[in-house]
């Protein structure tokens, strides 16, 4: 793209004086904006492809002046070909283009949350399903659930042991509260 837009810039070159910008200044000042400049070989014309891209889906609703040129006509004037472009970067259509475009690509706020509740959702869930095969093994085995202290009972060494392999218990296990670890809790999922 970037050497068919040269070729064709070059080509006009020779009609045309510059004053002091040289040939190299404007192929690296047009190496800077390919990040929206689009050239069509069919037409030889070269497009702002934020500004069409957003006029095609319907984007471009507060700009009052939208850039033909750049949009829907094509650009092939290399008089000045450096200020054009610049200008056009200056321009609310252009501006309100990249606005539009970079916001439509993120999700919402909304369904971000949703996501991390439903995460969040999903890490708890087998956090308790840990607890209860952990309790359902120690009570099969017949061994005890509880020793002399919390931090040495069965029941939290064999958890202990287990948030090695699983990150989420480990985390689950750093929390200050609702652990789901106490007596009362340990009694009603054994109730179970």
């Amino acid at each position: 793209m970037l050497k068919s837009i040269l070729y064709s810039f070059t080509s006009f070159i020779s009609d045309f004086s510059f004053g002091i910008v040289t040939v190299t200044d404007i192929c690296c000042e047009l190496r800077q904006v390919t990040c929206w400049v689009e050239w069509d070989d069919c037409s030889n014309k070269v497009f702002c492809k934020t500004c069409k891209e957003t006029d095609a889906n319907g984007f471009l609703k507060f700009s009052t002046k939208n850039v033909d040129a750049f949009i829907s006509v094509g650009f092939s004037n290399w008089k000045k070909v450096l200020e054009k472009f610049r200008s056009h970067e200056e321009t609310e259509t252009h501006k309100e283009g990249l606005m539009k475009l970079a916001s439509s690509s993120k999700q919402s706020v909304a369904i971000q949350l949703n996501d991390q509740l439903n995460k969040d959702m999903e890490n708890a869930c087998s956090i308790i399903m840990a607890i209860f095969t952990t309790l359902r093994f120690l009570c099969r085995q017949g061994l005890s659930i509880r020793g002399h202290e919390d931090v040495s009972s069965n029941f939290i060494q064999l958890l202990e042991l287990q948030k090695e392999d699983m990150s989420d218990l480990k985390v689950w296990m750093g929390h200050s509260s609702y652990k789901w670890l106490s007596h009362d809790i340990q009694n009603e999922i054994i109730g179970i």
